[in-house]
């Protein structure tokens, strides 16, 4: 993940998209701004870094009334969005009201959005309570979105937490965890292909969890989808010494000795280039497998 934070210089200018009486000139810049993003900001960042085109923004209070925004307006532009307290607020609520009136266009997928508010009294809880009501009368198909509270939180502690949880909704599904049920390589692929249609976007499969899918499954009784699944991960990831590792492991369960050293001894090669903090471990490994195989 490439996290680039960016400068508006002019706060009110640049993350509102009306213009406020009283701030003529001096608001309602939020078009302006999103054009620089789009249009030369991120094919800046292509150039210089391999830069997927799935983008997510995050900001908190008036950046947050600017990434909600951007979720409302902007599917064409981002894929997902948090917004950490939003300055909902501004302009007696100008932006809950285009919500409002908000239909579906694109054929994409809407815009995946988070949205929290902490402990905050007045207007801030106002425009929160008001943007609830009306996603609540939404259909999914115009607005992919989820909500959180955190009462025992200020306005200014709220972005770390509140940040953490958006990205835990917005990818929710796609990362391999202890509890995960085991899946075959094609069960695998069908999950992350029904994945893609959920989310509007391809992401492959990581070699965190090549590795958590092929060791799960070969500790859990089924050892040829375990071999399947780690003989693909290090198809994809050949550069992975984690992966060469885990394989050797598997087809040292299934017996398969020979096997088992040809690819601890890729594990080991490719631990020492990359001075991996798993070498000792990998070693271990080899030595063992060294040993059963004179």
């Amino acid at each position: 993940m490439i996290v680039v934070g960016v400068s508006a210089k002019n706060r009110i200018k640049h993350f509102t998209h009306t213009e406020l009486e009283g701030y003529e000139g001096r608001s309602g810049g939020a078009e302006l701004y999103t054009q620089f993003l789009k249009d030369e900001l991120l094919p800046e960042l292509k150039e210089q870094y391999r830069v997927s085109s799935y983008t997510l923004v995050t900001g908190h209070s008036l950046s947050g009334l600017y990434t909600s925004y951007l979720a409302t307006h902007h599917s064409d532009f981002i894929n997902a969005s948090i917004s950490v307290s939003p300055s909902l607020w501004w302009d007696d609520f100008a932006l809950i009201n285009d919500i409002k009136a908000a239909k579906q266009q694109a054929e994409k997928p809407p815009v995946r959005w988070f949205v929290s508010m902490a402990n905050e009294p007045n207007e801030m809880a106002e425009g929160y309570q008001r943007l609830m009501n009306v996603l609540a009368e939404k259909s999914e198909s115009v607005f992919d979105w989820e909500s959180q509270q955190f009462p025992e939180e200020t306005h200014d502690s709220t972005p770390l937490i509140a940040n953490v949880e958006g990205l835990k909704s917005i990818f929710r599904g796609y990362n391999a965890v202890p509890n995960i049920e085991i899946k075959s390589l094609e069960q695998l692929q069908a999950y992350y292909g029904n994945y893609a249609k959920t989310m509007g976007y391809k992401f492959p499969m990581s070699v965190h969890q090549y590795n958590v899918y092929g060791l799960k499954a070969a500790y859990e009784g089924e050892l040829e989808w375990g071999v399947e699944i780690l003989e693909k991960g290090v198809e994809v990831f050949g550069q992975s010494e984690i992966l060469w590792d885990s394989l050797a492991t598997v087809y040292s369960m299934n017996d398969d000795t020979g096997s088992a050293l040809q690819a601890s001894n890729k594990a080991l090669k490719l631990a020492r280039q990359h001075q991996s903090k798993y070498l000792s471990e990998i070693e271990a490994q080899n030595v063992d497998l060294t040993g059963r195989n004179k």
